[in-house]
């Protein structure tokens, strides 16, 4: 999700590439509404397979991952071009 935002141009295009990754941003968009608040009870879970192929993550020292929002390429919700009707 994010490589094609921080390897690419995207002059011109910023609609096609957000459109392009609708799928993807609704799985990181389900994901992070999914595990928002945790608590003691119901810690947050691990993303599946396909969510965390759309997650950034830190790898830590002891080789854990610890996921976090990935870059959406304009700063803003992952589907606002969809809901402002980007062409």
């Amino acid at each position: 999700l994010e490589l094609e935002w921080i390897h690419t141009s995207h002059f011109g295009k910023l609609c096609a590439t957000a459109g392009s990754q609708f799928e993807w941003a609704q799985l990181w968009v389900n994901y992070s509404m999914s595990v928002f608040k945790p608590t003691r009870d119901h810690p947050v879970r691990q993303p599946s397979e396909q969510e965390a192929s759309v997650l950034s993550y830190f790898t830590n020292q002891d080789q854990t991952t610890e996921f976090i929002e990935p870059l959406s390429g304009i700063a803003r919700h992952p589907l606002a071009l969809r809901d402002v009707r980007c062409p």
